[in-house]
């Protein structure tokens, strides 16, 4: 992938690589990118959209391994972005975006995966989920 870059926009669901992951699931899945990924200065992720196959009837946390972690319920995650109930537009979009900052030197892969807040898996597992994340270089 162009290195020279100051921005990716990656359009990823959990049913894009099956060949390579096959255990992927709608709460839990690992893409495989065309090419690999270097993040050279500093590097910020944002969910931009998600969509879910049902509605989200308790807090989501969505966690991805691309993300510094944070500290939410007594742990440290790699916390993208966290759903409450009912704060997410019909469109999947959000109101504000939250930007973390990404860890990795470099990737070929993304996991994206998700918890309830008391830390069970959703109940949507089976379910197709498709996410929309910008990758933006700060520095």
């Amino acid at each position: 992938m162009d290195h020279s870059r100051r921005h990716h926009h990656l359009f990823v669901s959990s049913t894009d690589s099956f060949t390579y992951f096959p255990n992927n699931s709608g709460s839990d899945f690992t893409i495989q990118l065309p090419g690999r990924l270097y993040f050279r200065g500093i590097w910020e992720c944002s969910l931009i959209s998600v969509c879910l196959p049902s509605e989200v009837e308790e807090d989501i946390v969505i966690l991805c391994d691309l993300c510094e972690h944070s500290y939410i319920s007594n742990t440290k995650l790699p916390v993208l972005r966290v759903l409450q109930k009912g704060h997410v537009n019909h469109n999947g979009s959000f109101n504000q975006t939250m930007k973390v900052q990404i860890t990795p030197i470099e990737t070929e892969t993304i996991r994206i995966y998700m918890r309830t807040i008391s830390g069970k898996v959703p109940t949507f597992i089976d379910g197709q989920v498709k996410c929309t994340l910008l990758l933006n270089r700060i520095i």
